[in-house]
């Protein structure tokens, strides 16, 4: 397995908050209703999905590890 990059903690340390802001829209659906929080969750989402494509471009597999 490959070792983590420098700048790969700290993107690793941004999704999880990003799961935990996830995790606390989904309570406020809950209590509010889905529609009340729909772009939030949207946005929310977009964000995830660009840090695990930042995560994923990985610039390392021409270096022999």
């Amino acid at each position: 397995m490959a070792r983590l990059r420098p700048g790969d903690a700290a993107t690793l340390r941004m999704l999880a908050g990003l799961a935990n802001n996830l995790n606390q829209l989904v309570r406020l659906a809950h209590r509010e209703g889905l529609l009340s929080v729909q772009g939030k969750c949207r946005q929310a989402l977009d964000q995830i999905n660009h840090t695990l494509q930042q995560l994923g471009n990985d610039d390392r597999k021409g270096d022999g590890r």
